[in-house]
């Protein structure tokens, strides 16, 4: 009987040394698991915003806040004819469905736990991104340019004028003629008239500076394609994108749906870095409103003074512990001062508390925007 005892005892002592072994290696590794997903989300931000602008900046930013005419497939997808999949609906109904071009733009509190979203844009040609002026009057299907050196089949065409009010226009190359300088215009992103903008609405001028210009922003077909995306973080805890060009988007039920970057987000807030001298350094960090709305970045002097994003994301483990491990709140960008920086409480219910919370802070420059 004593050593039955005995052994009882030392049974329930091994045993709750490895209830206590097991429960922290679980632990450990649903933080490690945050912390890698954290680190490929911000890898997967950063590319994002380094390039954002691409394209659309090289040599004139003065088109920058124009309003998108595009269309894919004979549909028009800017302006949007519909609100966004989620997490993004609410985005659609802040621009009233017109989106602008903007390297960058962050659309404060329209993801769950009042996650921000980034919407960035650029190209992706690596080549021949200075916009080329016409060098004639353009056809419905065709245009002619001084030159059509870094143009080529299945290229997406962003078609600017000064006196065009505002519209830019995409369009997609079918074939190209560099001895006549002509290219030939068919595709997916070819349509002659969008949301009432026609593409010979864009017009020759022997002046250089009020002529119709036509960039080069990147070839589908080639897996090189324009950055036109929007990112945010959404239900179950996960960084979404979603292609406003309809390219890279999984489907469901033939709808556009959006696509998992990164897991464990459980949101994402970001602030502006602003030159408030154009001296290239950024003076000030400020939130995405007054000025620096979404609905107020409509010129290219507002846009232009934007030379960085500070990102935050709160990660949250996919572990439910038995006992409550967190019950205060999270701050991101405390050093900011008390205006700018972001206090969520993640833990506020039950349920809540047994999960783990790590945050990620990353600043990032817009480097297609220091040099203008």
């Amino acid at each position: 009987m004593v050593a039955l005892v005995i052994g009882l005892i030392v049974s329930l002592a091994v045993f709750q040394v490895l209830q206590t072994y097991e429960g922290k290696k679980r632990t450990t590794t649903s933080v490690n698991d945050i912390n890698q997903a954290g680190n490929y989300a911000i890898f997967v931000l950063d590319k994002l915003v380094r390039s954002a602008g691409n394209g659309i900046t090289q040599g004139d930013s003065s088109f920058l806040g124009c309003v998108l005419n595009a269309a894919k497939s004979g549909a028009q997808i800017f302006p949007r004819v519909a609100a966004l999949p989620a997490p993004f609906a609410a985005i659609s109904t802040d621009f009233g469905n017109t989106f602008r071009l903007a390297p960058l733009l962050i659309v404060p509190a329209v993801g769950p736990n009042d996650s921000d979203a980034l919407i960035i844009m650029g190209g992706n040609a690596g080549y021949g991104e200075m916009a080329i002026a016409f060098a004639d009057q353009p056809k419905p299907a065709q245009l002619t340019l001084n030159n059509t050196l870094g143009f080529s089949t299945k290229d997406v065409i962003l078609l600017r004028q000064p006196s065009m009010n505002g519209n830019c226009l995409l369009t997609q190359a079918n074939a190209v003629n560099a001895t006549a300088g002509i290219i030939t215009l068919s595709g997916d992103y070819y349509s002659a008239t969008v949301n009432g903008v026609k593409i010979t609405d864009y017009l020759y001028n022997p002046d250089p500076a009020m002529s119709a210009v036509a960039s080069n922003l990147g070839n589908i077909a080639n897996n090189n394609p324009p950055t036109f995306v929007v990112v945010g973080a959404g239900d179950p805890n996960t960084l979404f994108g979603f292609d406003l060009l309809h390219s890279q988007n999984p489907t469901e039920n033939n709808n556009q749906v959006a696509y998992p970057i990164a897991d464990s987000v459980w949101g994402m807030y970001a602030r502006y870095g602003v030159d408030t001298n154009n001296d290239g350094i950024v003076d000030i960090w400020t939130k995405a409103e007054g000025d620096y709305a979404p609905s107020a970045l409509t010129t290219p002097n507002a846009i232009q003074t934007i030379k960085a994003v500070r990102i935050g994301l709160i990660m949250r483990t996919s572990l439910y512990e038995r006992d409550p491990v967190t019950a205060s709140a999270v701050t991101l960008f405390g050093d900011l001062g008390d205006s700018l920086k972001v206090t969520a409480t993640p833990a506020a219910g039950s349920d809540a508390e047994h999960y783990r919370y790590r945050t990620i802070e990353a600043t990032i420059p817009l480097r297609n925007m220091l040099g203008i």
